[in-house]
């Protein structure tokens, strides 16, 4: 997977629409990323878990908890 492939669908939100396809490409070569696929109910990250990088969710949902470590929300 190559980020050049999700550049028009980054576009198209307000995160990125004042981007040119230039700038983006030098934005995600200059930072870390990951593209990524999950399976339903996958888990993305822990609440404690240190953020390395930006996740942008181009298509599906996503469900927050928080479960402390009794698994009791």
């Amino acid at each position: 997977m190559n980020i050049k492939n999700y550049l028009s669908i980054l576009r198209l939100t307000e995160l990125f629409d004042g981007f040119s396809t230039e700038e983006l490409l030098n934005l995600f070569k200059t930072h870390n990323y990951i593209i990524s696929k999950y399976n339903k109910g996958s888990i993305i990250h822990f609440e404690s878990e240190k953020c390395n990088y930006l996740d942008i969710i181009l298509k599906g949902q996503v469900f927050i908890q928080k479960i402390d470590e009794k698994g009791m929300y």
